[in-house]
Parts: structure tokens; sequence; C-alpha cells
């Protein structure tokens, strides 16, 4: 049941009203936004609605039946509040979002709730206008509670279960390190984006305490630092920097034949992801598609929103098809694989039981 203010109640009641939709956004990052469809911003319980970013809504309608509720948002790309990039680079996706109706004439009558929920898919058109589909609250029933026995492996790359250190913390001062963790030093001040870690990260060999600064680390693979008295041993990072040679396009990229990123084999970073830390698309990252050792070329999933340049940085995580051969032959993580290899699949159950 929605409530309303007796005041706003009386005034949807009368023949002629003075509405306005608002919608408000709260991001990810923690950034709050307000639009309106109204002719001038309106300042509604501290957060200001901008009338100068238009937009229009599709009908909101409310079931009993527990199905999602979905509601498109669509509306002009205004630079100061929506652009292109951020669209494309996800910022927006997930964002909490509240839609109400307010009196414009009297905002304190207060709201009448129209809908709540998180933004999902978020697209840019190219006639400078952008689409946003809102999902209810009841998205989150959709979501699968528990597992299912498969082949492959139901853990992500780096995450908690798999524990592949793809992108480890930066080491901290005077903290407690267990055995087994792994930490980023930035050894080399004079560079630029990740090759200021040197392609290396460190694993903590003796547990203990670290310094409270950091010592002179050697980044030797294989060779050890004491710090305070904890135990680092360098180990080559998953995450490798490299340096764009050109962009033939917005979905390929030649990266400069320096560093051990472009030592890797064919299909080595599918399936992984490019982050950009230097040039128009810094912050910007897009999964792999195929990478081609011999002409070290790199094909992006989807297009970058700016053209890349040479000398752009950009730190590459390599990709898991989540096989358990990928696991054990090129993480060596095999303890950790979060699948079931050797069970059949319907046909082979199916054969079995005729057998």
């Amino acid at each position: 049941m929605k409530t309303v203010s007796s005041a706003l109640a009386a005034h949807l009641g009368e023949r002629l009203t003075t509405l306005a939709t608002c919608w408000r956004v709260a991001r990810r990052d923690g950034a709050v936004f307000g639009f309106t469809d109204h002719d001038r911003d309106l300042v509604f319980e501290s957060v200001t609605y901008r009338a100068q970013t238009g937009y229009q809504r599709s009908a909101v309608a409310s079931r009993a039946d527990l199905s999602v509720d979905d509601t498109e948002v669509l509306g002009i790309l205004d630079a100061a509040e929506i652009d292109a990039p951020s669209l494309r680079a996800g910022i927006w996706d997930g964002a909490e979002v509240r839609i109400f109706l307010v009196n414009w004439a009297d905002l304190s009558q207060g709201a009448l709730r129209l809908r709540r929920g998180r933004l999902g898919e978020a697209i840019a058109r190219d006639d400078g206008t952008f689409r946003a589909e809102l999902r209810g609250l009841a998205q989150a029933l959709n979501v699968t509670v528990g597992e299912l026995y498969t082949p492959e492996c139901r853990a992500d790359l780096g995450d908690a279960r798999c524990r592949v250190p793809i992108r480890p913390p930066l080491r901290a001062d005077s903290t407690a390190y267990a055995l087994g963790q792994f930490v980023r030093v930035e050894t080399d001040t004079s560079a630029t984006g990740t090759y200021r870690e040197q392609e290396r990260i460190y694993e903590c060999t003796v547990a203990g305490t670290s310094a409270a600064s950091p010592p002179t680390f050697n980044t030797t693979i294989g060779n050890t630092t004491t710090d305070g008295s904890v135990t680092w041993t360098a180990r080559l990072a998953w995450t490798l920097p490299a340096t764009v040679a050109s962009a033939p396009d917005l979905q390929t990229i030649v990266i400069q034949n320096t560093g051990e990123a472009p030592t890797k084999p064919d299909g080595w970073f599918e399936a992984g992801v490019a982050i950009f830390e230097t040039g128009l698309n810094a912050g910007v990252a897009r999964d792999v598609l195929g990478w081609v050792q011999a002409t070290r070329t790199l094909t992006l999933f989807l297009p970058l929103p700016f053209p890349a340049t040479a000398g752009d940085v950009l730190r590459i995580q390599p990709g898991c098809d989540k096989r358990l051969a990928t696991c054990r032959d090129r993480f060596g993580n095999r303890l950790n694989f979060r699948g079931e290899p050797w069970v059949p699949g319907d046909k082979g159950v199916v054969e079995t039981g005729v057998a």
C-alpha cells in the first residue's frame, strides 16, 4: 500500500493538478543525483532535482504476483550529469533509483512514491540520448540461491573461493600478514600506472607484522625481502601492464613489445579484462575477446568510448574459461577448482540408465 499526505491526496483529487515526477539516483560510489520532468529545478528533501537533463519514463505498473516490475527511463545525455563515457564504463549500473510524484507548486505536501529499484542495463545511444532499465525490488527474488553441479568452475577468477591473486591489495605499514597472503608494492615511483609495480606481486612466506615504513624490495622472482617480521617472496604478477603502440579502431589495440604481456601465448587474455589507467579512456574496463601474440593484438568485446592513442597505459588481466585443465595448467590452482568435471551430462545419464 502506498501512503500519501492528506494534502497531496486532496490535490490529486482536484480537476487541475500541478504535478511533477522526480527520480533520485544513488550510484554505488555514493554520488547522489536528482532529475525531474518539470521545466525548472526542484529542491526536495535536501536534494536538487535538475530539469536541464530531460527525460521521460514508461508507464509504472505494479503486480501482485511477485513478478518483476520493470520501467524504462529515456533521457537526453548531459555532460554535467549523465554522459556517454560514464554510461559505457558501467558507472551507473546497479544504481538505486526512487521515482515519485510531487506537487511542484507546494513541495511541503510531500511525495507519492511510485517505484524503487535499481538500474539494470543503461545504454548510451548515438543520437545523444540514453535508455536505462529500472528493475523493481522483486528482481532480487530471481537470484539463484544454492548451486548446481557443473563441469565448469563456479568461482570467478580472483574471488575469495578461487584465491588466485589477480590483483592483491597494496602493502600497508605496521600490518599483520598471514602465510600465503599477497600484496602489491610500488617499487618504481618514477614509472607510470602499473609499471610502478614492475610486474611483481609478493607472497608472504613467513608470517608477521610489516615494518613502519617499506623496505627496499628485491624484485627478482623467487628472491625474498625482510619487512619487519614478515618475509616476502617476489612472484610474477597475474595482472600485467602494457602500453598502446597503436589502435586501428575502437575495439583493436596493438601493444608495445615491452614487458611480460607481449610474451603470453595466443588466447592468454581471452575472457580477461583490459583496464585503462591513462589517456582519454582512463578508468574504462573492457572484456577481452581475443589475443594474438605474434602481432601483439588485443581485441575488445565492446568498443572504447574514445580512441586509444600511442602511449596510453593499461593493465590486462588473464582470462579463465572455468575448465579444470585451465585451472590446473595455467593457474596451478587445482585445489580450489569449484566444478565437477566428471559429472555426466543429460545424455550420459540417459545412456547409463538404458545400459
